[in-house]
């Protein structure tokens, strides 16, 4: 068992909702009283909404602004550390009493308010290795594979991979890209129809086929060519996966008990993002069971909840801030220069390339700002 002060916050997930409410919390509590300990799975943070970009190419984003170390997290260092490991286990009693984490290996860490943000998993070029090493030679890879490839089939047509049809098209004109979705139209019904509608028409504009009511089951290319279930053929050399993640809560399950999460594997939570089951165990980010469409915008607003609920807790108080579902909205890149925004207020705003374009850019050089780069 790890040694502890007073009272310590393990916080298991270092994305965009783990390590907002980790950097929160590093500039509020004393660090003779308390202490912090982030768990990810790797030893950098990733800026998810750019690695599209940089997977694609070396065009468009800096790979710094992307993928850069939790060295500056902490407001305050001795309040935090950077653990890097896997959860494999919550050791847990419902209510408020103390647990712990078990990592791969058997360390456990133990914990007076556990925050869960582990995530999604992704497929295709998204999904990151875990070393720095790794990594870069996953980067050089997709990027040698997209510019030697002329028949691309991108396979989901949420915003990743609107995206990558996007930029690939960007930066190879000559390729042909196909873009496939199962659903009448692009993205998901959390959207209305006129921006879904605009998306489709935005991204042929741009040169990309779009393919809807169909799908492709076999991901392993074998030939030069691919067969849709609807019997259509298509030429193909490069496969990419990019429909949607799975909330990364197998742990959870098998800790906390199925019925913590919904058949789809979320984390059920109550207004405070609080488990029902547990006092002192929240949960934030993709994972959690809440009706939105999983981006980084709604993360940011989990994260201000339980950083304040986290706060009561540790205060002995009852935690009395609640997420309020945020207004719609949604940036989606057509390559660096197309895009649509789409925000769900008065009649439902849709704002056209220029100032997408301008709003990806911005969110790139932002988002490292953030956590202290």
């Amino acid at each position: 068992m790890s040694s502890v002060k007073e009272k310590n916050v393990v916080i298991v997930g270092g994305g965009f909702g783990g390590a907002t409410i980790a950097r929160e919390l590093s500039g509020k509590l004393d660090p003779s009283k308390y202490h912090i300990t982030l768990v990810t799975l790797r030893p950098f943070m990733v800026n998810l909404t750019a690695t599209i970009r940089l997977t694609t190419s070396e065009l468009g984003v800096e790979e710094k602004k992307v993928i850069f170390p939790y060295d500056k997290l902490f407001h305050k260092k001795d309040v935090g550390t950077v653990k890097v490991g896997r959860v494999t286990a919550v050791e847990a009693s419902e209510g408020s009493k103390p647990g712990c984490v078990v990592l791969e290996g058997g360390e456990k860490l133990s914990y007076n308010v556990l925050v869960l943000a582990p995530g999604f998993r992704w497929n295709g070029p998204v999904s990151l290795p875990y070393t720095e090493e790794e990594t870069r030679a996953h980067i050089d890879s997709w990027r040698e594979k997209f510019k030697t490839s002329k028949n691309i089939v991108v396979v989901g047509g949420g915003a990743v991979g609107i995206e990558f049809s996007g930029e690939i098209r960007d930066v190879y004109p000559d390729a042909k890209v196909t873009l496939i979705h199962r659903d009448r139209l692009l993205l998901n019904d959390f959207f209305p129809e006129k921006f879904r509608k605009a998306i489709e028409k935005d991204a042929r504009a741009g040169g990309v086929d779009v393919v809807l009511n169909d799908s492709l089951e076999d991901l392993e290319l074998k030939g030069t060519s691919v067969t849709l279930e609807s019997g259509k053929k298509i030429d193909a050399d490069l496969i990419i996966p990019a429909f949607g993640g799975k909330p990364a809560t197998d742990f959870i399950a098998s800790s906390l008990g199925a019925d913590s999460l919904t058949d789809k594997g979320l984390v059920k939570v109550t207004k405070t993002l609080r488990l029902p089951a547990y006092t002192n165990i929240f949960a934030a980010g993709d994972i959690i069971d809440v009706q939105e469409s999983k981006q980084v915008v709604p993360t940011y607003f989990h994260a201000s909840v339980v950083a304040a609920n986290v706060l009561a807790v540790l205060n002995d108080k009852e935690p009395k801030r609640e997420y309020s579902k945020v207004p719609i909205s949604m940036c989606v890149s057509n390559g660096r220069n197309r895009g649509l925004i789409y925000v769900d207020i008065l009649w439902g705003i849709i704002f056209g390339n220029w100032v997408a374009s301008f709003a990806k850019n911005f969110l790139f050089n932002l988002m490292p700002k953030n956590y202290g780069q």
